[in-house]
């Protein structure tokens, strides 16, 4: 419902409340690296609870904390040391962490994979986001096929790319615009039993292609099955960065933020959400509170962050934000606002 409230007093005029409704957890997330946990000690918690945590296995050389989206905490990668490539080439290194727990995850046939991107500028022209599966001709264990990665390979844009039979990968969507300095949603849908996948970019629909495999895989290597977040997994279990064949390949240079990993597929609706904030807090009151400020009350639970945000007018383009992130309380979460002639408010709960 949306309730306009009038002046009560001489400059005193409370705002406009946008009120929509507040989902339950998803059963169907299946992994949710947000980085707003600490990270710092080389674990990039699963916020689901279901232990897909990212870990470091190399402590010397491990991601920072940065601006996020939505005023959260992002993950940052950037190049600050070299290998060396017999005889005389240094190749450039940045970081990456694994999820080695794969219950769950590891065989899925229909699956949404999302996450926010933002790649340095002048970004190398093969990079790896999410790297899992190798080509099944070049490793000695054939079960490696089926394996899917995000990664922008020789190409300007991001790609979604699945390793079918040998004879190479597959390009499966590629989003068609070229990857710039700004975060970016980029959100794949894989229907396996239909054939078909969607790439959303900013949470609209892009591309639809066929998938071309019946599941997906994630491989990682021989000896251990992982996940690789900001390198080319190879075919190499994880470990300390060193140079093995073409084990040091594919570093990504930027930010990522909000990893998910869904076992089903999201609807058009639901791609977009994820761009917009997810959903809306309940039940938004807005009330006096003092001659120059108003306070917002809304529903809450104890295991989510909201963002308050505001405008002046409906007819603008971007809301702001009001303030820093609000951790939830048990019952329902309160913040003061300072007084305006007019105000349009919500509450965005953050992915």
């Amino acid at each position: 419902s949306n309730v306009r409230l009038t002046p009560l007093l001489p400059g005193l005029l409370l705002a406009f409340a946008l009120h929509c409704e507040l989902h339950a957890q998803d059963a169907s997330l299946l992994v949710d690296l947000n980085f707003d946990e600490d990270f710092s000690s080389g674990q990039v918690i699963d916020v689901t609870g279901n232990g897909h945590d990212g870990w470091c296995f190399n402590p010397t050389n491990w991601i920072t904390a940065t601006q996020g989206v939505f005023a959260t905490i992002g993950g940052y990668w950037q190049t600050n040391s070299t290998l060396l490539e017999p005889p005389s080439t240094y190749i450039p290194v940045s970081q990456y962490f694994g999820i080695t727990n794969l219950n769950g995850i590891r065989y899925l046939t229909n699956a949404t994979v999302s996450l926010w991107v933002q790649f340095r500028q002048n970004t190398p022209q093969a990079v790896w986001v999410i790297s899992n599966g190798r080509d099944a001709q070049y490793l000695d264990d054939q079960s490696g096929t089926n394996g899917w990665d995000f990664a922008k390979v020789y190409s300007s844009s991001m790609q979604f790319l699945v390793y079918p039979l040998p004879g190479g990968y597959s390009t499966v969507l590629t989003w068609p615009t070229p990857v710039d300095t700004s975060y970016h949603l980029y959100t794949a849908t894989v229907d396996c039993n239909a054939n078909r996948a969607v790439a959303y970019y900013d949470g609209l629909p892009v591309q639809t292609n066929a998938v071309g495999v019946p599941f997906l895989q994630v491989y990682g290597s021989a000896p251990v099955r992982w996940l690789c977040v900001g390198k080319l997994a190879m075919q190499m279990p994880p470990g300390p960065m060193s140079y093995d064949g073409n084990y040091a390949a594919g570093f990504f240079e930027g930010r990522i933020d909000d990893v998910r990993i869904y076992n089903r597929v999201l609807s058009s609706g639901e791609a977009e959400a994820l761009y917009i904030g997810n959903t809306f807090a309940r039940n938004l009151v807005i009330q006096g509170s003092s001659a120059s400020s108003v306070r917002l009350g809304w529903d809450a639970v104890s295991n989510a962050t909201y963002q308050v945000e505001y405008m002046s007018n409906l007819n603008a383009t971007a809301w702001s934000a009001l303030g820093m992130p609000l951790e939830g309380s048990l019952t329902n979460s309160t913040t003061d606002s300072p007084l305006a002639s007019s105000r349009f408010y919500r509450v965005r709960v953050l992915p």
